[in-house]
């Protein structure tokens, strides 16, 4: 049998999943809410709704991570016989607060509509024992593995404000409507059709600018010292300040940064859906349906997050990607 070597386990990843003590998380809601028939078509609810999670799953995948200093990292780390470790505890912690808001018109005068408003804040330390990473640019894993209270920040699914506006119109021409009811040739054209339309609009995702790891800790996500808010020009080329962020510490004097995890806003979100409709009747037992669908109608780009990392000076506030844009498609269907 052939001698093999092991390496040492302080050069090995290594994978350890849930801690001895792991326990069961539990969440708490609350919510208060008023609703009110505004007439005989028109309805309005307003709500609060608040979430607490306690003893959530937190995902180590830096795990055993070495603290900021000159020395050889391998003995900077809290086991020092160990190397890297990925491993799930349960100190995870999340708050979750909204205001509510809905106005509903049921159908009538062939118009149904709904109209809903949210304004909320979601913090949380981590982003659970399945996040692997989750969040833009892989920015909302921890700077230090070993300090989770600096990690209490927006989460990265964190959208500040968002409305949807949800409507179905029949159009009042043609025959049986209000306009153009007759026999002629412009009621066949321009009668019978529907409109439909979701509309969306909501705040960009947060993400955190990151930096070279001057804590000397081999960190996930080592982040600058942050001076101003960051917040810029929002234009394609330049999305954010980075004359903000400064690389922190120096080989002499290894140190964490001061900037938090997401800080500061991605691109938002605005999107229309767009469907028509029309009926045709072919004869007694069979119709024929025309429906023409677009998607993001109006062509608005979603934007990807900006490039955020200050080692690349190049790129650093770049936004180099964006969803692609509109989509037509058109359906004849005949039922019999």
């Amino acid at each position: 049998m052939t001698n093999q070597i092991f390496p040492k386990l302080s050069s090995q990843f290594i994978s350890l999943y849930v801690e001895p003590h792991y326990l069961a998380p539990y969440f708490q809601q609350w919510s208060f809410g008023i609703q009110s028939q505004l007439s005989n078509d028109w309805a309005m609810d307003i709500a609060y709704i608040g979430t607490k999670g306690t003893k959530i799953g937190n995902l180590h995948l830096s795990g055993n991570q070495a603290e900021p200093g000159t020395t050889p990292l391998q003995s900077r780390r809290p086991y020092v016989d160990l190397g890297t470790s990925l491993y799930t505890t349960s100190d995870g912690s999340s708050s979750y607060n909204a205001f509510q808001f809905k106005l509903t018109k049921r159908l009538s005068h062939g118009l149904n509509l709904l109209t809903a408003y949210t304004f909320a804040k979601s913090l949380d330390n981590s982003e659970g024992d399945e996040g692997f990473g989750a969040g833009a640019n892989d920015s909302n894993l921890p700077q230090d593995d070993n300090n989770l209270a600096f990690e209490w920040s927006r989460s990265y699914t964190d959208a500040r404000h968002r409305i949807v506006v949800n409507a179905i119109y029949d159009l009042p021409f043609g025959k049986g409507r209000q306009f153009l009811n007759d026999k002629s040739i412009v009621s066949a054209i321009v009668g019978g059709w529907e409109v439909s339309d979701i509309t969306s609009y909501q705040t960009g995702y947060p993400f955190a600018v990151l930096g070279p790891d001057f804590s000397n800790t081999s960190s996930s996500s080592p982040r600058p010292n942050r001076s101003c808010s960051g917040v810029g020009s929002k234009s394609i080329t330049n999305w954010f300040n980075q004359s903000c962020f400064s690389v922190a510490g120096s080989a002499s004097d290894p140190t964490f940064g001061n900037s938090r995890r997401n800080i500061l806003d991605a691109p938002g979100q605005s999107n229309s859906d767009i469907a028509v409709l029309r009926h045709f009747n072919l004869f007694d037992k069979a119709d024929m349906e025309f429906r023409g669908e677009f998607f993001d109608a109006w062509n608005t780009p979603y934007f990807a997050p900006p490039a955020n990392n200050i080692s690349s000076p190049t790129l650093v506030g770049r936004i180099s990607s964006a969803n692609d844009g509109r989509e037509i498609q058109v359906a004849l269907k005949i039922v019999f």
